[in-house]
């Protein structure tokens, strides 16, 4: 009753798992190893580890690891076996093994679990990449805030009027970079000119003559610190 109940508990665990003997062969292995290697019992049962599938679990350190689980009574956590599967592809396998605990007996048999850890690093590659180029966005955007602060006219102008006029280009910064995060690979000069200029342009939609010219990631920028800085000019000249 106890062994059936316990086969019943391992037959539910979703994560793949295998029972080997002292000679590393297949004593048992549950439905979800079978279905996540694409094999059966005959082809499991009886055989030993490291010829299953196409060989991928015949690592000479991992041999080493699991011989020491059972005499030891070690334990393997987490080992890593990345290979192309068959019928799985290339993927990602976490290996722990542990002596299989039977109260009031000796066990010389290990209990060995299997996790497709693919997915979970593949998003963490994904994740690390977006941080860094993150980070390298803000040290760029950081890097041009200074040339604007150093930029900024000083000679002659107030501590107020200087705030103002380094603010309003911070601004216009900020709006050459909500335009390039919009327009991606298709910035347009008629478009960049009505975002820049709307304020003052009003209704005017003749600011740009076609044929439509297009504009580069890196155009888009140092055109928008132009409109501002002539928009800026002229406001002050009608002063």
């Amino acid at each position: 009753s106890g062994h059936i109940q316990t086969q019943g508990i391992v037959d539910t665990l979703h994560e793949p798992l295998i029972v080997l003997d002292k000679a590393f062969t297949v004593c048992n292995a549950n439905p979800a190893f079978y279905r996540t290697f694409g094999t059966d019992m005959d082809g499991t049962i009886g055989h030993s580890l490291f010829e299953l599938g196409n060989g991928q679990w015949d690592i000479p350190e991992l041999r080493m690891l699991l011989s020491d689980v059972v005499p030891k009574a070690s334990a393997v956590v987490g080992y890593q076996v990345d290979h192309d599967f068959p019928g799985l592809g290339e993927r990602s396998m976490c290996v722990t093994a542990r002596q299989l605990a039977i109260p009031g007996n000796n066990s010389s048999q290990m209990l060995v679990v299997f996790e497709d850890v693919t997915d979970r690093q593949r998003a963490e590659a994904r994740k690390d990449i977006l941080i860094a180029e993150t980070r390298h966005r803000m040290k760029n955007l950081i890097a041009t805030v200074k040339v604007i602060a150093r930029q900024t006219e000083v000679a002659g102008v107030t501590g107020a009027e200087y705030r103002d006029r380094f603010l309003g280009r911070v601004d216009a910064l900020l709006i050459a970079q909500d335009f390039i995060s919009a327009s991606g690979a298709n910035a347009d000069l008629a478009a960049l000119i009505d975002q820049c200029l709307s304020p003052v342009a009003g209704e005017r939609t003749d600011l740009v003559a076609s044929p439509a010219v297009s504009l580069s990631e890196n155009q888009v920028l140092p055109l928008s610190m132009i409109l501002h800085d002539w928009d800026e000019a002229k406001n002050r000249a009608l002063l």
